[in-house]
């Protein structure tokens, strides 16, 4: 790994040299190590355990997903402890999957041991017939993420391939991730923290952001409803009385096209 670092570097170096200013640790991301079994076929999702690394050769994250003789079954998983959690919700990062990587925003986080601890209690008091493993699997322990575009763009990264953004994130890119989790907050109810709001709150003309992208799901027949909690969230951004009204008109419109493709169902 350190090797492979140091070689980069060079190349950069010697890019930056012959005036490259654009050269860029040859577009490198991270580095993966996927431990596999013998005798099992390589597919992305495969494997036993991971590493990730930053394009530097520093840890990025790592995780046992199953064992040697079980390597076709996930294992329980009971949470991480919270430091281990790298990110936290409202953060923009670089998510890498599948040949490509993107930008996207963190809307929740993997869950940790003192989650796990909450819903333990509610799982063992369940009724019977609602009874369920008391733990979740391994492929839980990932993000819930949203990429810039229409509608309802979520996506669940496993968390050793987040990283820090290679590049810093202009501020009007950073104002539509921004207005992409509010819009998804005010349908999902993604219990965004109020200094978090009250930060998106300051973003010069991020309420227009916000009802531009939430109509475009209403449109889209992803949302039954706004939120229970909706009127607070409006406090906290400070609408005015037309934005507001606006608001309004969209969650109605929402249950209107939610109802209509029910009936086409």
């Amino acid at each position: 790994m350190k090797g492979i670092v140091a070689e980069a570097l060079k190349e950069k170096a010697e890019a930056e040299k012959e005036g490259e200013k654009d050269y860029d640790l040859a577009t490198t991301i991270g580095y993966s190590i996927r431990e596999l079994a013998l005798n099992e076929p390589f597919i992305p999702w495969n494997g036993i355990s991971i590493h990730t690394y930053t394009r530097m050769g520093e840890p990025n994250d790592d995780f046992v997903y199953t064992t040697p003789d079980k390597s076709s079954d996930l294992l329980p998983f009971y949470g991480v402890p919270e430091e281990k959690i790298k990110f936290q919700i409202g953060d923009i990062v670089e998510v890498v999957g599948y040949g490509y990587a993107s930008l996207e925003i963190i809307a929740a986080l993997p869950p940790s041991t003192k989650k796990y601890e909450i819903c333990k209690k509610r799982w063992e008091q369940d009724e019977p017939r609602f009874k369920r493993d008391t733990y979740w699997d391994t492929s839980d322990y990932c993000y819930l993420t949203y990429s810039l575009g229409n509608g309802d763009t979520h996506s669940h990264p496993e968390a050793p391939f987040v990283f820090a953004p290679t590049k810093k994130v202009p501020a009007k890119l950073r104002r539509k991730f921004y207005a992409k989790l509010m819009s998804m907050h005010l349908a999902y109810n993604h219990r965004l923290s109020i200094p978090l709001m009250e930060k998106i709150a300051q973003e010069p003309g991020i309420n227009e952001e916000i009802l531009d992208d939430l109509d475009k799901v209403a449109d889209m027949g992803y949302m039954d409803k706004l939120h229970e909690h909706v009127a607070g969230d409006v406090r906290i951004l400070q609408f005015t009385d037309e934005q507001a009204r606006r608001l309004q008109e969209i969650g109605e419109k929402a249950e209107r096209n939610w109802a209509e493709r029910l009936n086409h169902h």
